[in-house]
């Protein structure tokens, strides 16, 4: 608290003085997981590497149907394309430049670098220590990266209409340049590329895939289109094949069949046999999800990255795909709500995502599930989870996290904005109605006990002797709890409120299209307007803890303001800029989580007051780490306890994301690889020596009052 009061006093003589002050956003990014939204994605081996929105994913699919997710990098930026050579991708990452990632720990992987560029970077290949980067605005550029951690730049190509997407054949690209159609670059000699022939469409080209003397080009509405390009400064077109209504992305090769992935409309596959008489065989439909890109791997299996995730196709007769695996997070991420070790998140579509978030800088997704319905908000009382949707009250059996169970709904009657629970009621705001009270003590039979009629009710929070919420027309009202009679009203109209809260005297109401209201409700009889604090964007959900109020706002991300020392003026200490849109965000054990339409992200301020110690502490002294991990018959687990000589009746514990233990491993069995340095290893076995399921564990080691963890992942 005494840092933050010597900032603000610092902020305030310098402003006296007519000079300026810029404050570091003290939000620092710890951990993220339930990413969606893949743009490019590529196979190496048995992994599947993923140009998701907000950084690099990586999937196990040694087995082709049954996707596993291991870990994610965050990357500044917006994904766009991945490559891969040896332990390193390399992500094509918009306006972020090209992130270099180590992948040589897949459940880990870690940016090393970034070649930072003014350009967009859309797409990436790899050629010997270099790679090839094109940008939306100049067209190539061409990059050392002999050492991963400093990439250095060779040189850069211009080409009229930038670049947008690229591939590689020997010493030629093939570059795609939107409207500006094809051009077949030769870089033989990498720091002196030359131009060879161009192809001009009158048409977007998206993607190009070549094989042998043809390339096939992704031609936006216009289709698929074959070109002979044989004699590469004569690119000749030899055939199309246009689809009406149907955009087509990408495009893939496999001996004579060409495969197409299609904004919202599924996957094409076309037989090139006959290169100047191409024939569709068979179009795979998957209504309402874009097809971004598309990957072999495996003779038999093609996988596509679509907006919602990624699936995985049976290809072994063409003229018959058929889907057989696919991973689907929760997009569209709206409200998030943190009970004990757990994130209870809501996607707008009916989706629900719980996360273990235990050890905030790995966050792991352990279950989801769909309900059909509109989700706006959520609420957790005893073992179920209540969420506000557009059809009313879903209810949801959650006593087993990993296994979610859809009980029962409550029909509203109309759109329900906002829901908020204390003592067997659910309270709700719905529209055109106000403010219903159902009696939860059964869940699985929701009762109506009565309603506080205001058509516009929309923000909530309740508390031990009133509720409070704010009606875009009316105001705020505070009503009395148990009478449901009014006790106190301020006027306001036209603010279009979202989200509410309630800190001691306070309470805190974000508005789309004003920002964040601040009133005085220590006398609930009369509350009263302290001061608006103004927003850059929508500010779409709200937090607050110990003098700081966080805001999620639509298109800027999340906003630290300390208001503490002067409510009249909260201070804005800076936004952490997120893609997409930030719909929600809460505090919980001072950590900051939040909903995004991309993914759900975790923060730490580093000016807010430091917790005490969680139940997992990180220490630079205790390291617990497992190799291989992922594993499917045995890892090795490594303790590194320097200069620390522990009892060997200390144990390493194994235990299932929900907290049910596994089994243990006695440091009386470990092998002694130097001071403080022990090895032990476990087969997949619990304590009863049976095989446990394939899945997400956990590896804990605990010494007085820190402890060191590990996730590990038992494949099948």
């Amino acid at each position: 608290m005494k840092r933050n009061v010597i900032l603000f006093l610092i902020l305030v003589i310098l402003s006296s003085l007519g000079l300026s002050f810029s404050q570091d956003c003290p939000l620092e990014l710890l951990g993220s997981s339930v990413w969606s939204d893949i743009e490019g994605i590529v196979c190496s081996g048995s992994r599947l590497y993923c140009a998701f929105t907000l950084g690099l994913g990586i999937y196990d699919v040694s087995i082709p149907g049954e996707p596993v997710l291991l870990g994610l990098a965050y990357a500044e930026g917006e994904g766009r394309r991945v490559a891969v050579s040896g332990n390193h991708a390399y992500l094509a990452a918009g306006w972020g430049g090209l992130a270099i990632v180590d992948v040589s720990r897949p459940i880990f992987p870690e940016v090393v670098s970034v070649w930072e560029s003014s350009d967009i970077i859309s797409g990436v290949v790899i050629k010997d220590h270099y790679a090839i980067v094109t940008g939306e605005l100049l067209g190539i550029y061409i990059i050392d990266i002999s050492d991963p951690a400093h990439p250095m730049t060779v040189t850069s190509h211009y080409l009229a209409g930038g670049g947008w997407d690229l591939t590689i054949q020997g010493d030629y690209l093939y570059v795609a340049r939107g409207l500006s159609g094809m051009q077949i670059v030769d870089i033989s000699d990498p720091e002196d590329p030359s131009n060879l022939g161009t192809y001009s469409s009158f048409t977007v080209i998206n993607q190009i895939a070549v094989n042998g003397d043809y390339a096939y080009l992704a031609a936006d509405v216009s289709g698929l289109i074959v070109l002979d390009v044989h004699d590469r400064a004569h690119p000749t077109e030899t055939d199309r094949y246009e689809s009406p209504s149907i955009t087509v992305f990408s495009v893939e090769v496999k001996d004579n069949y060409v495969f197409t992935g299609c904004d919202n409309q599924g996957v094409q596959v076309f037989d090139v046999t006959h290169p100047s008489d191409i024939t569709r065989l068979d179009w795979f439909s998957i209504s309402g999800i874009g097809v971004r890109e598309l990957a072999l791997v495996s003779e038999d299996h093609l996988y596509a990255s679509v907006t919602k995730g990624v699936i995985s196709l049976d290809i072994s007769d063409p003229s018959d795909i058929r889907r057989d695996g696919w991973d689907y997070p929760v997009n569209d991420l709206r409200r998030i709500l943190v009970h004990d070790v757990y994130a209870f998140l809501v996607g707008r579509n009916g989706g629900i995502e719980i996360v273990f978030v235990g050890n905030p800088v790995e966050p792991i997704s352990i279950s989801n599930f769909n309900v059909t319905a509109i989700f706006r908000d959520v609420a957790i009382y005893d073992d179920y989870m209540y969420v506000a949707s557009n059809n009313g009250m879903q209810i949801v059996d959650v006593t087993d996290i990993t296994d979610p169970d859809y009980d029962t709904s409550y029909s509203s009657g109309s759109i329900c904005y906002d829901i908020a629970i204390v003592d067997d009621i659910a309270y709700l705001t719905v529209d055109n109605i106000g403010v219903k009270r159902i009696n939860i003590s059964n869940p699985t039979r929701p009762t109506p006990m009565g309603e506080y009629n205001s058509p516009h009710a929309r923000a909530l929070v309740v508390t031990e002797d009133y509720f409070y919420f704010s009606d875009n027309d009316e105001g705020l009202y505070v009503i009395n709890r148990v009478t449901m009679m009014l006790v106190g009203h301020y006027p306001l109209s036209g603010w279009s409120t979202v989200d509410m809260l309630k800190e001691g005297g306070l309470i805190f109401v974000a508005a789309e299209n004003n920002g964040v209201y601040i009133f005085d409700v220590s006398n609930p009889a009369d509350p009263d307007l302290i001061t608006i604090y103004e927003t850059e964007d929508k500010a779409n959900g709200i937090a607050v803890d110990d003098g700081w109020l966080y805001i999620a706002e639509n298109d800027e991300g999340l906003e630290a303001v300390y208001y503490a020392d002067d409510l009249e003026s909260p201070v804005s200490y800076g936004f952490y800029s997120i893609p997409g849109k930030s719909n929600g965000v809460t505090v919980f054990s001072n950590t900051v989580y939040l909903a995004n339409e991309y993914g759900f992200l975790v923060f730490n301020n580093s000016l807010a007051s430091i917790p005490e110690e969680p139940e997992f502490l990180p220490s630079s002294y205790y390291k617990l780490s497992a190799y291989p991990n992922p594993f499917n018959a045995e890892t090795r687990l490594v303790l590194d306890l320097p200069g620390i000589v522990p009892n060997l009746n200390n144990e390493v514990q194994i235990y299932a994301i929900t907290g049910h233990k596994i089994t243990s491993l006695s440091l009386k069995d470990a092998f002694i690889k130097g001071p403080g340095k022990y090895e032990l290893f476990w087969n997949g076995l619990d304590k009863m020596n049976r095989r446990i399921p394939a899945g997400v564990y956990l590896a804990v080691f605990r010494l007085g009052k820190y402890s060191a963890m590990q996730s590990i992942v038992l494949m099948k």
